[in-house]
């Protein structure tokens, strides 16, 4: 089954450095990477229903041919996302409807393929939000469905990531939990052959009555080896005016190398709040100096924060960026392969679905901004933007973008430095 494919975009336009803190923004409309962004619509065509309300994409090499592929999970199940080695891809959607979201490829039963890794709903007896596992037949095809009990888990699950929690070389899962109002990290231990225990929950340090989603990333933040949480949610802050406003707090959950966290100090304000709730944090070395660092998106701007080594951070800095509104499903590469680490995301620019690169300066800022045409359309729900992820399409070894909104946006990167190749 393929999904149908279309191309978008006009001639980039160069964007360039504004005065002060804030980087100016000069006609990003149609901008993009030397290429025309392609777009996969993620439809079942044997559904009348049409889409699959996308929710989350991740990307690695499914059917063991060298290249790397993606899965898009939606409301209405999932798609795969074949690639014929030249960054086409071939959209199949099996028929599974089940609401899934936050999407990994990992090798969880040691197999030597990579299976899918959501979180759904609907398939437990409370009908609360569970872990799912489809394993991989080793073929690319994901068949066998397994619900990770228990049920009902012990607080509402709104996040899950995969990493090797304990150290013992497979792969865990971690989830972000709101437990009453407090806020929780669990773990579900793998067993070496993807079965997983029942979860261990540990505090994150924060409490809040808002019924907001906890978003989750895991890396090293302390330096010794092993795999540490960062949580984001929306929290209350008081400005140096008096005025109590709802920001982006991040939470810090340092590993002891079993897979048991500890609250890493107080909660602490990591930039302004998104349109509805907390913006999804990414993790990155953005200074060279090979500790972690924290990025979130924002209204019209990018907040970063350095990492000390220790879990800890400093105070946030905030990136303006002129001509955009809401910033948010932040990841991190080096796209213009300058040595150091870009960001990149949606932004509302001009439309409801335009993308762009906040090009890193090396020392935790950024210095430039070139929109990216992303392809994509509004989600059904009119849901603007959904996730972004970097694949190397083609194998040529630089970072392309995945966008994903009511389809996906492919965009090859095309670039000499930071100056499209036409």
């Amino acid at each position: 089954m393929r999904g149908a494919r279309s191309a978008h975009g006009t001639a980039c336009r160069r964007c360039v450095v504004g005065l002060g803190a804030v980087v100016g923004v000069v006609a990003l409309a149609g901008c993009h990477l030397g290429v025309k962004p392609v777009t996969y619509e993620l439809v079942d065509a044997d559904d009348g229903n049409g889409l699959i309300g996308p929710t989350g994409v991740a990307t690695g090499d499914i059917d063991g041919d060298g290249d790397l592929d993606a899965v898009a999970t939606g409301s209405r199940g999932y798609a795969v996302l074949a690639n014929d080695g030249t960054g086409e891809y071939t959209v199949d959607v099996p028929h599974v409807f089940i609401d899934m979201s936050a999407p990994s490829l990992a090798d969880i039963d040691a197999d030597g393929d990579l299976d899918l890794v959501s979180h759904v709903r609907g398939l437990s007896p409370s009908q609360a939000r569970v872990p799912l596992v489809i394993r991989n037949d080793g073929t690319g095809t994901f068949d066998s469905i397994e619900v990770v009990q228990p049920d009902p888990p012990p607080g509402e699950l709104t996040a899950l990531v995969t990493a090797d929690a304990d150290g013992d070389g497979d792969v865990d899962l971690l989830a972000a939990l709101r437990v009453g109002n407090e806020r929780h990290v669990a773990t579900y231990v793998n067993d070496g052959t993807g079965a997983f225990g029942p979860p261990a929950t540990y505090p994150l340090g924060f409490t809040s009555d808002t019924a907001t989603p906890t978003h989750l990333v895991a890396g090293d933040l302390d330096g010794d080896g092993d795999t540490d949480v960062l949580a984001t949610d929306t929290g209350d802050v008081t400005t140096p005016d008096g005025e109590v406003v709802e920001a982006t707090v991040a939470m810090v959950g340092l590993n002891d190398g079993t897979g048991a966290f500890a609250a890493a100090g107080d909660p602490i304000e990591a930039g302004p709040n998104g349109s509805v709730w907390a913006l999804t944090p990414t993790l990155a070395d953005l200074d060279g100096d090979r500790d972690l660092d924290l990025a979130v998106g924002g209204p019209g701007s990018v907040t970063t924060l350095l990492g000390d080594g220790s879990g800890g951070f400093a105070t946030p800095r905030s990136h303006g960026v002129r001509g955009t509104r809401a910033i948010d499903y932040l990841t991190s590469a080096d796209i213009d392969e300058d040595g150091s680490i870009d960001l990149i995301g949606f932004s509302d620019i001009f439309d409801a679905s335009s993308g762009f690169v906040a090009y890193g300066d090396g020392a935790g800022g950024v210095d430039e901004v070139h929109g990216v045409g992303t392809g994509t359309r509004l989600g059904s729900d009119g849901t603007p933007a959904r996730d972004a992820e970097i694949t190397d399409l083609e194998g040529d070894g630089d970072p392309d973008i995945l966008f994903l909104a009511g389809s996906l946006g492919v965009v090859e990167n095309n670039t000499k430095g930071r100056r499209p190749i036409h």
